[in-house]
């Protein structure tokens, strides 16, 4: 996730040009982990990050990868995935 951030920080702080045309975009995070629950704070650098830029942050997305899913159950983790990134 460092690398994210600092990838980014990099490419709007070298390339002001690019960091201004972000301005106004969607921003919306997918996250995969084997913690029962998104961990307290993990989506705070996003949602700062997102304010700062000034886009819109349009919320997060989190599957638990130790969950086993039945075909009705991943079903609805499909719908609920693809009517989250059609936003």
């Amino acid at each position: 996730m460092k690398n994210l951030f600092d990838r980014l920080t990099n490419w709007v702080t070298l390339n002001k040009d690019v960091g201004r045309n972000l301005k106004g975009k969607t921003m919306q995070l997918i996250a995969v982990g084997t913690d029962a629950d998104l961990p307290d704070g993990f989506t705070t650098p996003f949602f700062m990050t997102a304010n700062y830029l000034e886009l819109d942050y349009k919320g997060h997305l989190y599957f638990n990868s130790d969950d086993r899913l039945n075909d009705d159950e991943f079903a609805e983790m499909r719908k609920s995935f693809f009517s989250f990134i059609a936003i």
